[in-house]
């Protein structure tokens, strides 16, 4: 698995239609997952995926960028043209994740297949606001009932939001 950047080859002839078509390839081949998306995915900032996402991407240049914009204005991906600086190779980014990823019940670390997780996970921020609870309390059902604790990354803890349901069921009512 390659953890590194993909080169898009500037033609020699310098032909700006020859490097959009290079860098439209790519784009169609997969490389086609920004760092904003992804972001969200994860419930972490832009840069927290760029400084720590190591997966396969290509960069897309001012000169990419003009060329793309020129000779394919109205792509289905052109919106990928015009924001980002990086973009990752989809099933790269699958692999690298499932392979840095696993959950924990109680104290014992366990692995189990990314595919099998849950759609929706919470931060421990977000399931607070969510919620309305403190991270106290959220720490402390989250400990009695021993629901999973998913590790995005083997760093990043996040919950499944119906687990949270399940031990935190009076809290969206409550006002405090």
């Amino acid at each position: 698995m390659k953890f590194n950047e993909d080169h898009v080859d500037v033609p020699e002839a310098g032909s700006s239609k020859e490097l959009a078509d290079r860098y439209i390839h790519k784009i169609e081949n997969g490389f086609d997952l920004t760092s904003s998306e992804l972001a969200k995915y994860l419930n972490v900032t832009v840069r927290w995926v760029v400084r720590h996402v190591k997966a396969e991407h290509i960069l897309l240049n001012k000169q990419a960028k003009d060329a793309l914009n020129k000779h394919y204005p109205n792509h289905p991906t052109a919106v990928l043209f015009f924001r980002n600086h990086k973009l990752f190779k989809r099933s790269d980014v699958f692999l690298f994740l499932t392979n840095t990823s696993h959950y924990c019940i109680g104290f014992g670390d366990e692995k189990y297949p990314i595919q099998l997780w849950p759609k929706k996970l919470l931060s421990p921020t977000r399931a607070t606001e969510q919620f309305k609870c403190d991270m106290k309390l959220l720490n402390n059902r989250v400990k009695e009932s021993q629901i999973k604790k998913y590790f995005v990354m083997g760093t990043l803890p996040r919950y499944n939001e119906n687990d949270l349901k399940q031990i935190l069921p009076d809290y969206p009512k409550q006002k405090h």
